[in-house]
């Protein structure tokens, strides 16, 4: 379905401002609230709003590292993928995943109260046979200087 521009104004401001009241966002999109609530409801049927949640502070957490894994695979055919992808995706600790081009399969964010977790959890990953893991590349993350916290929609030419 076509998104026109009141739908794109509907979604930069509930990334913007996800407490927003439909109230408030109706009257910033000069729609009546019960059109705002539908075009909310719409847009989360389709899929585009997949969830509301709390963006949290890193550095208020209990101490962790955050680890980058690149992660290639033996065996790139959509079963071995699978098997592999099935099991990341159950990890608590693997936080994003990302299928990426280039001289590794998978990046993978993996949070971890210590390094010794860590190595623990990925030794255990090349141990799996199952999960077809040829090599894991790790890289500490120091710093972040930007979390993802919403999609640049002007940046990406929505109207």
């Amino acid at each position: 379905m076509k998104r026109d521009r009141t739908d794109w104004r509907i979604l930069t401001l509930l990334q913007e401002q996800g407490r927003i009241t439909n109230q408030q966002l109706a009257q910033a999109i000069n729609l009546s609230p019960s059109a705002c609530s539908e075009r909310v409801r719409q847009l989360e049927q389709a899929g585009l709003i997949q969830g509301y949640q709390a963006q949290l502070d890193p550095a208020q957490l209990p101490a962790h590292v955050q680890m980058i894994a690149q992660i290639t695979l033996r065996d790139q055919r959509a079963a071995a993928t699978a098997a592999f992808l099935q099991h990341v995706l159950s990890c608590p600790q693997v936080v994003s995943c990302d299928l990426i081009s280039g001289e590794f399969d998978f990046q993978l964010r993996v949070v971890c109260p210590d390094a010794t977790c860590y190595r623990e959890l990925t030794n255990a990953w090349l141990e799996n046979l199952s999960l077809n893991i040829a090599r894991i590349v790790s890289y500490q993350v120091l710093q972040t200087q930007r979390h993802f916290s919403r999609w640049p929609l002007k940046a990406l030419n929505v109207p």
